[in-house]
């Protein structure tokens, strides 16, 4: 009787040890396999989070980055994941308690690169191919960090060179005494090993926000932008647009926008984007203006996409988000209408820019303007086909429209919408132009009805 006791004590034990090998290592249920007369997709849950409100600022952060076959993917959760197209978990490493903001990989895909949001600020390489943490830069010893008022570094992209170093925009928000917003950001340049090769400002942070920038190839420049919406008289970097020298990191020319006429300033967020060959770049300005220049400085052309209306006493707009430049187009996107007096307020009707993309050619003559029904959270643009993450539409509340648009940039046609519960948030085409992943987020509506999963979701196309 006994040893029929440990007997059955031991094939118990033997089971739950190897459910939780499967579970810990491989989560072989969890993945799921989906196929309509439209679309096949493969969907991996990226774990718990707090569904957010519908309508708030800010939103569930995810991303994406294609890597060889297989996708990193970075979570709310501080966790990242190395997915292939058949769902499956290759690697996890779970970084901290910090949300990652970004990924990219080095040119050769051996090293991969996450951005941090945390005390710390952290940026990490990762062996690719193990998911082993090969170094690490902590970049709160630049920009300063108070976790007990909730101000902390924020890694918001990295880029890399054909020589390996990698280059990182870094800010922080905070405020002064009398509670008015003060900024604090640096721009890094590292070496493969993660040695820092300069920072700028050299001195002291920048009392601007500034959260992102292109570099050119070779010895040409990093250009960086700013979205400061308050600043003292006595700003020491009030200008929109900062070029670096990529060797030693030292400002030699800065260009300021001047402002809408309803704007204290000019503010740009998800841009600039430079050509491939680095003669030129693009950018849109938060109020809708869009912007073609030369890298040494000079404008090419300007377009207004997004103009502020005056609607029930209320000023609204569209709001610019992205800008990317391929062989022959220019190409921008919107997100939703907002309030300008404050944010925080719904706006009396929608802004007919909103949520768009507007194609142009090189001369600026626009080509088409393509409504998507909802906020375009992110963009990737691969050699033929865009994918575009489609999240919120916080007016019309028209749940349908999430989801990812796979559209041919050159000829304007949508090749495939993928409809989500939640709204989307990040998007990534393969390399070899096979497969897109979009991440879902889960929301929380009016009525405290919860929609949607945090989700990736693999897609043919």
């Amino acid at each position: 009787m006994k040893a029929k006791y440990i007997l059955a004590i031991a094939i118990l034990a033997l089971s739950l040890l190897a459910l939780w090998s499967a579970t810990a290592e491989r989560m072989p249920w969890q993945k799921t396999f989906v196929q309509t007369d439209e679309y096949q997709a493969i969907q991996v849950p990226l774990g718990q989070v707090a569904a957010q409100n519908y309508g708030r600022m800010g939103f569930t952060k995810a991303s994406i980055c294609p890597v060889g076959s297989n996708w990193a993917v970075g979570t709310e959760n501080g966790e990242i994941l190395f997915i292939n197209n058949d769902g499956e978990i290759l690697w996890q490493n779970s970084l901290g308690i910090g949300k990652i903001n970004f990924l990219t990989a080095s040119k050769d895909g051996l090293s991969l690169y996450v951005a941090e949001q945390s005390s710390e600020g952290n940026i990490y390489c990762l062996d690719s191919s193990t998911g082993k943490n090969l170094w690490a830069f902590t970049a709160a010893k630049g920009v300063g960090s108070q976790p007990e008022n909730r101000s902390m570094p924020s890694v918001s992209y990295l880029q890399t060179d054909d020589s390996g170093n990698i280059y990182a925009a870094v800010h922080r928000l905070g405020r002064t005494q009398t509670q008015k917003r003060a900024y604090f950001s640096r721009i890094y340049a590292l070496a493969p090993t993660g040695k820092m090769l300069w920072q700028f400002p050299a001195d002291q942070p920048m009392d601007a926000w500034v959260n992102h920038f292109c570099a050119a190839p070779g010895d040409g420049p990093l250009i960086l932008s700013t979205a400061t919406y308050e600043a003292p008289a006595n700003a020491k970097y009030p200008d929109t647009l900062y070029w670096l020298d990529k060797k030693t990191g030292r400002s030699y020319l800065s260009l300021n926008i001047a402002p809408a006429e309803t704007d204290r300033r000019t503010v740009v967020r998800s841009s600039p984007n430079m050509s491939e060959d680095g003669k030129t770049f693009s950018f849109i300005t938060s109020d809708g203006r869009a912007f073609y220049y030369t890298t040494h400085g000079a404008k090419i052309w300007q377009r207004t996409i997004s103009k502020e209306a005056m609607v029930a006493g209320s000023i609204i707009n569209s709001i610019g988000r992205s800008a990317y430049i391929t062989k022959d187009q220019i190409i921008f996107t919107t997100i939703n209408t907002f309030n300008r007096d404050n944010w925080s307020l719904p706006t009396p009707v929608e802004h007919p820019s909103s949520n768009s993309i507007y194609i142009f050619d090189r001369q600026g003559v626009l080509q088409r303007k393509i409504s998507l029904g909802g906020s375009i959270e992110d963009s990737f643009l691969g050699k033929e086909l865009g994918a575009f993450a489609i999240g919120r539409n916080i007016h019309t509340k028209n749940y349908s429209v999430h989801g990812l648009n796979i559209i041919n940039i050159k000829t304007g046609e949508t090749i495939l919408h993928y409809p989500t519960q939640g709204p989307c948030q990040a998007a990534a085409i393969s390399s070899d132009g096979r497969y897109a992943a979009v991440a879902e987020a889960p929301a929380t509506l009016e009525n405290g009805q919860a929609i949607g999963s945090y989700m990736l979701h693999i897609i043919k196309i």
